[in-house]
């Protein structure tokens, strides 16, 4: 979390692979919740908050977008853990199901 500079915004998304068909549904993002709401109130000039794209897929796409055009011009930059050819995209998602990737992880051609 610590990445976001001064008047950043970091945003949680893509935990739904964290839900299990045997708990409650908020059980796993009781902790998200938890970390979201201490990071907004720290006196730090950063905040918070989670991003559901199944409740909101029309704004994901305008998102998305915008991400996209901040991506191309420089305004924001993404951590790359590692790349791997396409042949190893098993250990990619491995990696990241695992936690071991501490960024993205690109699958390149």
């Amino acid at each position: 979390m610590a990445d976001a500079g001064p008047g950043g915004t970091l945003v949680s998304y893509g935990v739904a692979a964290a839900l299990d068909a045997t708990e409650h549904r908020l059980k796993p993002f009781v902790p998200l919740f938890g970390r979201i709401a201490l990071w907004s109130v720290l006196p730090n000039d950063r905040r918070a908050t989670f991003y559901y794209v199944q409740r909101w897929p029309n704004r994901f796409g305008e998102d998305l977008e915008r991400v996209f055009k901040l991506l191309a011009d420089g305004s924001l930059t993404v951590h790359v853990d590692r790349r791997l050819p396409l042949e190893d995209a098993s250990e990619a998602l491995r990696l990241l199901d695992s936690g071991e990737a501490t960024g993205k992880v690109v699958i390149t051609p």
